[in-house]
C-alpha cells in the first residue's frame, strides 16, 4: 500500500488535489492530505479530456499485472444519452499504457 500512495505523490505531485476531487476516497489512503476547497469546485470545471487523463493516470499506477484492478458497473442501460459515461469506460479500458491490468464487468438490463 505504501508503494501506490508513493507512486501516486510521484505521478500526481501538486496535482494530487484534482485526483482527490474526482475520487475524494482517496484520502483514506493519505489521511495527513487534506483537499483544498478550491480543488473540489474545480471538478465541475474539468473538461472531459482531462477527467479520462486523470483517470487513466490513476489507473496506471494502482494496476499491475501483480495488483490487477477490477471494476464492475451496475445498471448500464442507465448510462447518461449523451455517451458521456460510456465514452470514459471506453477511454478506461483502451487505455495503451503498458502495465495496466483491467478486469471489467458491466451489467445491464
Amino acid at each position: 500500500l505504501f508503494e501506490i500512495v508513493s507512486k501516486l505523490i510521484e505521478v500526481f505531485g501538486g496535482n494530487l488535489s484534482v485526483l482527490a476531487s474526482l475520487l475524494p476516497n482517496i484520502q483514506a489512503l493519505m489521511p495527513q492530505f487534506k483537499i483544498p476547497s478550491a480543488a473540489k469546485e474545480s471538478v465541475d470545471q474539468m473538461n472531459f479530456n482531462s477527467v479520462c487523463f486523470t483517470l487513466q493516470l490513476f489507473m496506471r499506477v494502482v494496476s499491475s499485472g501483480y495488483r490487477p484492478l477490477m471494476i464492475f458497473l451496475d445498471d448500464l442501460q442507465w448510462a447518461d444519452g449523451d455517451g458521456k459515461c460510456l465514452d470514459l469506460i471506453y477511454s478506461l479500458l483502451s487505455d495503451t499504457a503498458k502495465g495496466s491490468c483491467i478486469f471489467f464487468v458491466g451489467s445491464y438490463r
